[in-house]
């Protein structure tokens, strides 16, 4: 019976482990590979500060003049307006790249 205790035990641990959410591997992995900007993830607008990911607050204005939003429009320099598509991140500077995400997300 113990033995049949400890192996269920096991089996749930590891089925927790396997369910992380991966929402959160996401911001980790895009906090790893870029370090100030925001980002729009499920919908939703993040800023990503010095490898920490919250939600967006308020807009930001990037160091070459472009606004970001927080329901994700971007007011470029130029003068011109866009929505920003899902995992796309705007550093800092202006710039805008498409964020890595992991398979099956």
């Amino acid at each position: 019976m113990k033995k049949l205790l400890i192996a269920c035990i096991a089996v749930i641990f590891s089925c927790s482990a396997m369910a992380q959410n991966t929402k959160t591997d996401t911001m980790r992995k895009m906090s790893d590979t870029t370090t100030n900007g925001v980002v729009k993830i499920d919908g939703k607008m993040m800023t990503m500060m010095n490898g920490q990911t919250m939600p967006m607050t308020q807009s930001m204005t990037m160091s070459d003049g472009t606004i970001v939003m927080t329901d994700g429009t971007v007011k470029w320099k130029n003068g011109k307006t866009t929505m920003l598509k899902e995992g796309y991140c705007v550093k800092m500077d202006g710039q805008v790249e498409k964020m890595p995400m992991k398979k099956g997300m």
